[in-house]
This record gives structure tokens, sequence and C-alpha cells, in this order.
């Protein structure tokens, strides 16, 4: 492989090394999808949309798919394009930061301060390097806490007494006091 990163859309040289002995065969994929498949040992291609792209190459794909030999190309999207991509969580066309979408096209906040770089900064009650929601901090850089209140409490209730009930029966049962 000549380049196993760049930005879209990217261009790079597929090459399967070792001995063929068969059919040679470049499988391209992204997520288990099959993206493309080429009937060859080298193969210039093509990467028009960003992401992580699986290459698999099987030197004798009729007789042997065990033996394969696989590698990953990532491809960014292209920061200021105005096209919102894949590692992007803002892009308003520009590469200027202070404008509330940074050079790098991660969100800011109006003091400049980026949210999921892993760094505390101004008004973010935390920062866990990502901007994924359902973890301790939110996509926005706030503290999550456990879900509270009257139904909560409800359903811990309803937990404890299901439970106690069953082991009520299991007792019973086990006594043979039915």
């Amino acid at each position: 492989m000549t380049d196993k990163s760049g930005v879209a859309p990217f261009s790079t040289s597929i090459l399967c090394s070792g001995t063929p002995s068969g059919k040679t065969a470049i499988v391209i994929s992204q997520n288990g999808k099959i993206l493309d498949a080429l009937e060859s040992e080298s193969e210039s291609y093509d990467f028009d949309d960003a992401g992580v792209f699986t290459i698999s190459c099987y030197p004798d794909v009729v007789n042997d798919r065990t033996n394969v030999c696989k590698t990953t190309v990532s491809v960014s999207g292209e920061c200021g394009n105005g096209v919102e991509e894949s590692d992007e969580q803002c892009d308003d066309g520009n590469t200027t930061s202070g404008d509330g979408c940074n050079n790098l096209c991660q969100s800011e906040a109006d003091d400049g301060s980026v949210c999921g770089n892993g760094i505390k900064e101004s008004k973010e009650q935390c920062d866990d390097g990502n901007n994924v929601d359902g973890d301790t901090c939110t996509s926005i850089c706030q503290n999550t806490t456990p879900r509270t209140g009257p139904l909560a409490t409800l359903f811990v209730m309803f937990v404890i007494s299901v439970a106690g009930a069953g082991y009520y029966l299991y007792y019973r049962k086990r006594k043979n006091i039915v």
C-alpha cells in the first residue's frame, strides 16, 4: 500500500504481497459491507468518502479464503468544505477558529474552548476526550448523573419486591410448604 491515510478524495495504490497461487483478489470493505472486489494483484484505488476502510488481499481466493492479508486505510473528511463528514463535529465552510467551529472542524464554545479534546476548559463540567452521550460526560461536556426521582425509586422497590416474592416461593417449595 502506498499510503494508509489521507483526506477525501484520496487515491492510493494497493499491492497484494506474497506469491499468488491462484486468482488474486483485493476486497475493499467498510463496517463489514463490501464496497468493491477486484481480481488483481495490484490496483490504484480512489476513496471518495471519509471513513476507515478494510483492505483484504487473497492470493488464492478460489481455493483458500483463509489465507488473507488485511490492512486499514483511514480517510478523513476535508475540513472547511461546508460538508460535515464522519470525523468532524461541524464544518462551517472555513478553517477559521473562534467562530463556533475551529480549524479542525471541532465544535467550539463561545469562548473558543473545544468539547471532546480531553482538556477541561472554561464552561465545561467535564471533557472525556469524545463527544458520545451515555458515559459520564455528555456530548456537550456536561456531567451526567444517574436517573433519580420517584419513578426510579418505584422501579427499585418493584425489583426488590419481585425478587423477595421469588425467594419466598422458592423457600416454600424447598421446604414443601405449599
